[in-house]
């Protein structure tokens, strides 16, 4: 697989740390919002090697959400939560984001999955039992289980199915690097990123990449570097990776830049949305 260089689509007006792509046939990008503690949902379409979007809608932790057109959902119940980490689910019915520091995956409901007027979103009971301390990573995977990346100081890669509102351990491995970003382009394989530079900015562990790691039975197996993909030149503070599809056959790749910095007094450049296509 060859990739081609990657195209700058969007500019946000806040710092963005996370980006999911659904897997449902019409898909949907939901990118995190930091600071305003809320998430955005953007409807995708490859189209001759470039990246259509749309914002479809936005929920926010405040009811300030609304005097912009967005959704109030009170996701969070603690004190200076921050948007981290969203996926819709597979069926399009539900947002699923990290919680309560990432010790949980909160979710919420929209009230009409059948189309795009997601305008009421309702929280139901969070999926709790990770093997870690906290959840810094996850996505969706295609077959409904949840893959993560927990621990800061000694990152692993987990994967779990759920009962209700019950995670259930189903493999991990021990990466000795920090990840930020995880997505799932075939059913046989996952992909972490590892970016050259982590928060504030500090240097991340390890060699910056992307890097593949073997499904065998939905866990993960001997982690494996993808070295055409590494050669692309990707932004420095990349974050998240989501895999973009056409006709079910691997479009690209969205991912977005975080930009923030304390070392500057503006705080840093705006964070950007990046569209990596996959050259044929």
């Amino acid at each position: 697989m060859k990739l081609g260089k990657p195209q700058e689509i969007l500019t946000f007006s806040n710092h963005i740390v996370g980006a999911t792509t659904s897997h449902a046939s019409q898909q949907t990008l939901v990118v995190a919002n930091y600071a305003w503690q809320e998430f955005w949902g953007y409807g995708i379409e490859p189209r001759e090697g470039t990246l259509n979007t749309n914002l479809e809608w936005a929920v926010g932790n405040s009811p300030k959400a609304t005097f912009d057109g967005g959704i109030y959902a009170p996701l969070w119940n603690e004190v200076g939560a921050r948007a981290q980490v969203g996926q819709v689910d597979n069926l399009e019915q539900r947002l699923l984001y990290l919680k309560n520091g990432g010790s949980e995956i909160g979710v919420a409901r929209f009230a009409d999955p059948l189309t795009t007027n997601k305008n009421t979103l309702t929280p139901e009971p969070s999926l709790t039992g990770i093997q870690g301390e906290k959840i810094d990573y996850f996505i969706i995977m295609r077959n409904g289980n949840l893959a993560t990346i927990e621990d800061f100081n000694n990152p692993t890669l987990r994967v779990y199915s759920n009962e209700g509102d019950q995670l259930n351990l189903i493999g991990e491995q021990s990466l000795a690097f920090l990840t930020y970003g995880l997505s799932q382009p075939s059913d046989n394989e996952l992909m972490v990123v590892v970016p050259t530079q982590g928060t504030y900015p500090l240097n991340t562990k390890g060699e910056p990449g992307v890097y593949r790691v073997p499904l065998i039975n939905d866990a993960p197996g001997t982690l494996q570097r993808d070295t055409d993909f590494d050669k692309i030149e990707l932004p420095a503070d990349i974050r998240g990776l989501g895999p973009v599809f056409d006709d079910e056959s691997l479009a690209g790749y969205v991912t977005t830049t975080y930009g923030f910095t304390r070392e500057r007094k503006d705080m840093g450049n705006p964070s950007k949305l990046f569209y990596i296509p996959v050259e044929k």
